[in-house]
């Protein structure tokens, strides 16, 4: 409003310095002709103005100035939460976030060093089975009785302890050895030549099939048999059980009999060298 003023103002300034500017003896109609052309523009401009003017009392400025600060108080309290966010975080990031990255790392650490552990555990455990390994040979070494060589082979004769067919063949084998399983009338015949009062395991057998005697040795039919003129029977007349093991018996002077495996007597065993090398 004030700017309207103003140039009204310098309209009628203009206007009077252009009057100013008339000569007297100049006609009436030249002069006023120059003054119009010189207000001219600035008449032109004020109908643009006072439409500026009724546009801005249209919009009503006082509700639009308090449309503005609402959304600029707003504004103002939307920044300042997210600026004390952002400050919280920055409080937070210290104290829980690098307490969760020394957790990790101490974690990692803690992980690593169970892997050396584990590693040493398993060296020292294959470390502890080798001697174990060791001592059991030792033991063996030390409990295994001397063997004897008869003829081409290694015998033990055991007669002082009696013991089924299958406990028999397993202190054979815990001996590094078997039960005796002879290949020849030859071999027979050596071996017969050390027995004396007592039965003898060796390792024939018809276990697994009736009549079909195998080496419990080689788990292959046996090769060679010296049975006795009656047998092998299959039976025992005493007590009905079945004779599935064979044995060198006494009374029979050390030919072949089938036995109860069950029957506890004394065995032989044998092993390819004088030395337990197992």
């Amino acid at each position: 409003m004030y700017f309207l003023y103003i140039l009204l103002f310098l309209v009628n300034v203009l206007f009077v310095l252009s009057a100013d500017n008339c000569l007297l003896d100049e006609p009436q109609h030249e002069c006023d002709e120059y003054c119009y052309s010189s207000v001219k523009p600035f008449l032109s401009y004020i109908p643009s103005m006072f439409k500026r003017l009724e546009a801005c009392e249209t919009l009503n400025p006082p509700y639009a100035y308090g449309k503005l600060n609402k959304i600029d108080n707003q504004l103002s309290q939307q920044l300042e939460l997210m600026l004390r966010k952002i400050d919280a975080l920055e409080i937070f990031k210290p104290s829980y976030c690098d307490n969760r990255i020394d957790k990790i790392e101490h974690l990692t650490d803690t992980v690593s060093e169970l892997k050396k552990e584990v590693e040493m555990l398993r060296t020292h455990e294959e470390n502890m089975k080798a001697t174990v390994e060791d001592l059991k040979h030792q033991f063996r070494l030390l409990e295994r009785p001397n063997f004897q060589k008869i003829g081409l082979k290694y015998y033990y004769i055991e007669s002082s302890k009696d013991l089924t067919w299958l406990q028999a063949q397993q202190k054979c084998s815990k001996w590094g050895g078997h039960l005796a399983s002879l290949q020849s009338e030859t071999e027979w015949k050596n071996l017969k030549s050390k027995l004396k009062g007592k039965d003898f395991w060796i390792d024939i057998n018809d276990i697994g099939k009736e009549g079909t005697y195998m080496s419990a040795t080689n788990n292959k039919p046996a090769k060679y048999f010296q049975w006795k003129d009656t047998e092998p029977t299959n039976r025992n007349p005493y007590n009905s059980k079945d004779e599935d093991c064979v044995e060198l018996r006494e009374d029979f002077s050390y030919q072949m009999n089938d036995r109860s495996c069950d029957d506890k007597i004394s065995f032989i065993c044998e092993s390819d060298t004088e030395k337990f090398n197992n």
